[in-house]
């Protein structure tokens, strides 16, 4: 237990001096808003609003993982850096668990705050209840824990970082049509709105809506329930010796 917090500890610390992360957690979110204040001013209805901060709470979560996490293990891998953890009495799986905690802290603390913070800059502070709040939670902690064991799941697969910042490329190109930031999926043709529903980050997208709205309680928490079993899934097919070492040292 005591090298898991002091690998989790060493993390959190790690996660505020990594660049990448530091722009898809914090700075990446705050200019997409900037973007929607000062670009979409004329669409001043709440439900536009709220339905683009959602949306962009979503591209937070989602990229902080599909590009903070990812990068940041294959940095660290390819410079060894978790051989050091490996001598520790921790488990694959406990380092594993540990990396994706720290994120986990971040990334909810940071959502609830962006949330809070944009819907009072924006006038809509009162569409937030006690409810909402509590169903925000879960929504955003089962979102995060997918996101974050789908992003072990493509660096377990891809082992080089261009690969890696590759595919991540083509994913967030589909969240951003799949969180309808900026355009409602309305606006768009009927085989665009197809293809954008196959996407699991459109039903990621809607559970934080509702949620946020405080209504469909059933189906907000069966569908969290779906992504954190999912979430499960994934991180017990990731955390191993493949994920943590480079294929060389493997040999």
């Amino acid at each position: 237990m005591g090298a898991i917090l002091s690998i989790l500890k060493l993390e959190i610390k790690s996660y505020f001096t990594n660049t990448s992360a530091l722009f898809w957690t914090f700075i990446y979110p705050i200019l997409m808003l900037l973007l929607l204040v000062f670009v979409f001013s004329k669409n001043t209805t709440d439900i536009f609003y709220f339905n683009s901060i959602i949306g962009l709470m979503g591209l937070l979560i989602i990229s902080s993982a599909i590009f903070g996490l990812t990068q940041a293990i294959a940095s660290s891998r390819s410079h060894n850096v978790f051989l050091f953890y490996a001598l520790s009495p921790a488990t694959f799986k406990q380092i594993t668990l540990a990396l994706i905690t720290s994120r986990l802290i971040v990334v909810i603390l940071y959502a609830f705050i962006f949330i809070v913070l944009s819907f009072y800059a924006l006038n809509i502070i009162t569409i937030l209840n006690f409810k909402a709040l509590i169903l925000g939670f879960v929504s955003v902690f089962s979102s995060a824990l997918f996101c974050f064991c789908l992003a072990i799941f493509v660096a377990r697969i891809f082992q080089n970082e261009q690969s890696i910042l590759g595919f991540c490329n083509i994913i967030n190109l589909y969240v951003l049509m799949s969180c309808n930031v900026f355009v409602p999926l309305e606006y768009l043709p009927n085989i665009g709105q197809l293809f954008i529903k196959t996407s699991i980050f459109y039903y990621l997208n809607q559970l934080l809506i509702k949620a946020f709205q405080g209504i469909d309680t059933i189906l907000v928490l069966a569908t969290s329930t779906f992504f954190i079993i999912g979430g499960i899934i994934l991180f017990l097919l990731s955390a191993n010796r493949m994920l943590l070492t480079p294929k060389e040292r493997m040999r």
